[in-house]
């Protein structure tokens, strides 16, 4: 069975990670920006009002979106996002309001459908096998540098006294290198952040006649990067101590893939988000009796 599968509910388009499901009970999934009512950049399943898309139609986009998975709107938590390292506990519904600002979702008891929103960055969905407890992080570049996903595994191993090899990980679809270019800040972010490994995830692009050089050294020739962010967030959920082959990371560039992904770098800006959801299947039978899939 592939770590990901795409999968269709209501007309919607979803990708849901296999081996989270199967060995924790825990249900990762990320929209496609198909199946919606918006238009225009925002065709059509945008989720996000904040975009310049029209209210009425990221309101409608977000019904269908709970009706195709069978979600109790009261029971969604999400947060408003800052490029940040917080992580809270779950708190206001998704819709009218939101959390306080934060990046990630802490849920102990694993009663909430947690969700966050993404137009490039990547989410990271975090769970154990025989414990509820679930964490959901929107790791763009600047939280991803300053910690977010190590913060995330110290934080749930430390609330529920578990060890960290008891945690799967999952990485869904994001901006990959093929499509990141970055300047020196973020190439020496990533440098500080990944150390030795800080080639797994930054490729230099030499100028001609540069010559063979490392990320470190780079920057002061004018060498261009780029970043995998997804490969980045594997590189430090693997240095937090989580076993390689617990950590599933869907390969998808959502800048490469415009019929299925909105993405701030490839449009410009103008353009919608897609929506990270991660619940256990037990708040799926409590809502409608049976599991999403």
């Amino acid at each position: 069975m592939e770590a990901w599968s795409r999968i269709a509910k209501n007309g919607l388009d979803f990708w849901v990670c296999n081996p989270l499901l199967e060995h924790c009970g825990a249900e990762a999934l990320f929209t496609t920006r198909k199946g919606g009512t918006s238009i225009g950049p925002w065709d059509s399943l945008n989720v996000s009002a904040k975009t310049g898309d029209r209210v009425a139609d990221v309101n409608a986009n977000l019904q269908a979106l709970m009706t195709a998975l069978s979600i109790d709107p009261g029971s969604v938590r999400g947060v408003q996002q800052v490029h940040g390292v917080e992580i809270v506990n779950p708190g206001a519904e998704l819709y009218p309001t939101v959390s306080p600002g934060a990046d990630a979702i802490f849920d102990r008891e694993g009663r909430h459908v947690l969700v966050t929103v993404h137009g490039d960055c990547a989410p990271v969905y975090l769970a154990a096998a025989g414990n509820p407890a679930l964490l959901l992080m929107h790791a763009g570049w600047r939280g991803t540098a300053a910690g977010i996903t190590r913060r995330g595994v110290a934080l749930f191993t430390r609330e529920i006294n578990c060890s960290v090899k008891d945690l799967y990980a999952a990485i869904g679809p994001c901006i990959h290198e093929c499509c990141y270019e970055v300047g020196t800040e973020v190439a020496q972010a990533f440098a500080d952040c990944l150390g030795n490994r800080c080639r797994e995830a930054l490729q230099v692009v030499p100028t001609p006649a540069a010559g063979a050089r490392t990320a470190l050294t780079a920057q002061a020739a004018g060498d261009k990067h780029r970043l995998n962010l997804a490969r980045a967030n594997r590189v430090i959920l693997e240095q937090a101590g989580i076993a390689p082959e617990r950590i599933f990371e869907n390969r998808l560039c959502t800048a490469c893939h415009g019929s299925d992904f909105f993405s701030h770098r490839r449009d410009g800006g103008q353009t919608g988000r897609m929506m990270a959801i991660l619940r256990r299947t037990e708040v799926s039978k409590r809502e409608e009796g049976r599991s999403l899939l």
